[in-house]
């Protein structure tokens, strides 16, 4: 109970500094204190608010942009939010909603390079992958990602891409397209040692190609975020390995993500309220002794 008074304390004050200047957060990651190996809530009041965070904090490579995403309850619409760095001070949060406010949008995901901003919509019921190019002003106007990744059966969202250019992201299962001379090739599933039909999907893939961290509960009902290994020359997988705690706890624990320094790992957890899901960090050495059993 205190601690929740204490989010809705810091909920205030902050969408009543929305309305005026934003210059309380300044230095890297809002200037928040770096977390250890024990996973903290990320921005408390600003970014982790008394509502249902639909996903990770994304930062572009530089470390001057977040995009996140929240809605408040399972049923409203959700929205992209996002927040510059500019003279080491955090601008105050504005909507990203490139089909306007009545269309739900998210899942931002940032290219290695910061020059495109994907991201998921949902209109008249179908959700599709998007995209916009980043121009001198702010985003151009949004693309579909391929006609071959979106198509009328499935919804398609949470899309992240490696190095080369390949996209995983949900469409009822974990699902991988790779992309060759300029164009998408047909997208392929993910082996079942991955997908186990129950619940599978937030997949985040390591720049490299080298791990895939997603969220199923393959076991029974509870959701907990897994890790599987990528030999990339014979494109096999390792038997995924749950993260166990304290990253995976009796709570759902989804989304997750690798800043782009390497340095944590960003992931969502319901706290117990209700419809209140958080964004926590975490330092991402977690993966090397992941990596190690």
């Amino acid at each position: 109970m205190k601690r929740k008074i204490m989010i809705g304390f810091f909920l205030i004050i902050a969408w009543f500094s929305f309305g005026q200047q934003f210059t309380e957060f300044s230095g890297d990651y809002l200037g928040q204190t770096p977390p250890g190996d024990t996973p903290v809530v990320f921005a408390p009041g600003i970014i982790s608010r008394y509502s249902l965070e639909h996903g990770p904090a994304v930062f572009s490579p530089d470390g001057n942009e977040v995009y996140w995403a929240w809605r408040d309850n399972p049923s409203t619409i959700c929205h992209i939010w996002y927040m510059k760095r500019i003279n080491n001070r955090w601008t105050k949060p504005e909507s990203f909603a490139p089909f306007g406010d009545t269309v739900t949008h998210w899942d931002p995901f940032l290219s290695l390079d910061g020059k495109k901003l994907y991201f998921s919509a949902k209109n008249n019921n179908k959700a599709d992958i998007w995209f916009v190019e980043k121009q001198d002003k702010g985003w151009g106007k949004p693309q579909s990602i391929s006609p071959v990744i979106n198509n009328d059966v499935n919804d398609q969202c949470q899309a992240v891409l490696n190095r080369k250019g390949t996209v995983y992201y949900s469409g009822g299962c974990i699902i991988r397209s790779k992309f060759k001379k300029g164009n998408y090739l047909q997208p392929d599933t993910l082996p079942s040692s991955i997908n186990m039909v129950r619940y599978d999907a937030d997949p985040y893939i390591a720049p490299d190609d080298s791990y895939l961290l997603f969220a199923s509960c393959r076991l029974n009902d509870q959701v907990d975020i897994y890790i599987s290994f990528h030999d990339t020359l014979t494109d096999t997988w390792s038997e995924p390995i749950n993260a166990g705690e304290p990253i995976n706890t009796y709570e759902t624990d989804r989304f997750p993500a690798i800043s782009p320094d390497g340095k944590y790992l960003f992931f969502t957890r319901y706290n117990g309220y209700g419809n209140d899901m958080d964004v926590f960090w975490v330092s991402a050495k977690i993966i090397d002794r992941l990596r190690k059993k």
